[in-house]
């Protein structure tokens, strides 16, 4: 919808008005960078947690910043980390995929570059966890040997049963 067919849409919603049309326009009029609309639609589902967000993003400095920040919003992390790369910030793309959990996404995103040796101890740190919490402990003694978790490794190698490798930690 190009600016003359969201004004459409929102004549069409006001005539017929359902609470799923009006996040559709929401969404649409985000996605466009258009908040006016974005915000009339969003009051018209008393959605005031998106709204809170909407107006901390308007003071984004960079409009790139705010689309990727949108796609974010709506789940399109492929499409928000390319914004993000296009604009050369991969540390804000790194971010993003921190927040949504996407910890092989961190992990080879730190890959491609340096300077990012601490997130790369959290990341493996963080997949030691998760592998720990689902009781996979063969993974998640990989992950905490990388991240130098000697503690979650104790505790790995403990409910492996695996002896020697708790020796070789002690020595």
């Amino acid at each position: 919808m190009k600016r003359d067919g969201i004004i459409r849409a929102i004549k069409f919603v006001e005539d017929n008005p359902h609470q799923s049309l009006w996040k559709i326009i929401a969404e649409k009029a985000l996605l466009d960078l258009d908040f006016l609309n974005a915000e009339r639609a969003l009051l018209k589902v008393d959605d005031f947690k998106t709204l809170k967000y909407v107006k901390k993003l308007q003071t984004l400095d960079d409009r790139e910043k705010q689309r990727a920040e949108i796609l974010t919003l709506y789940g399109k992390y492929e499409d928000a980390e390319k914004v993000y790369r296009n604009i050369e910030r991969k540390d804000l793309a790194i971010n993003m995929k921190v927040k949504t959990g996407d910890f092989y996404g961190v992990l080879e995103m730190v890959k491609e570059g340096s300077g990012y040796d601490e997130i790369l101890g959290k990341m493996t740190n963080q997949l030691g966890n998760f592998y720990a919490e689902r009781l996979e402990w063969d993974k998640a003694a990989e992950f905490y040997l990388t991240s130098k978790n000697y503690k979650g490794l104790i505790e790995a190698f403990t409910m492996l049963e695996d002896y020697d490798s708790l020796a070789q930690i002690i020595e």
